[in-house]
């Protein structure tokens, strides 16, 4: 998928170093939803909406737990299907190529 000539991209970035709850990560998708709504009704412009969830250190429990919870808001709210969330390590932002940045921002 690409980016139209028009349309822009909210990043919403969020670091986690201890923990969360489920509220934390439908509150962020909420809010970032009804910022995406607002740009592209003010600007007349196509918007789209990427959370990047960043963790502290490497912890397949808070990936599980944050799939989980992507999983469960998008049947439970379909118009938040729109909205690309992706979790990485901050130990993997040294390694990230600007394409695998570009396919976070517009996959």
């Amino acid at each position: 998928m690409r980016l139209g000539p028009d349309e822009r991209v909210i990043v919403d970035v969020k670091y986690i170093r201890k923990g969360f709850n489920s509220g934390f990560l439908a509150e962020t998708v909420n809010g970032l939803t009804a910022r995406t709504a607002l740009y592209a009704s003010r600007f007349s412009a196509p918007s789209r909406a990427v959370l990047v969830i960043i963790l502290a250190s490497p912890n397949s429990i808070f990936v599980e737990k944050i799939e989980n919870l992507k999983a469960r808001l998008r049947t439970d709210r379909p118009q938040l299907a729109s909205v690309g969330i992706h979790c990485i390590t901050k130990d993997e932002i040294p390694a990230l190529t600007c394409q695998q940045v570009r396919q976070m921002l517009v996959a």
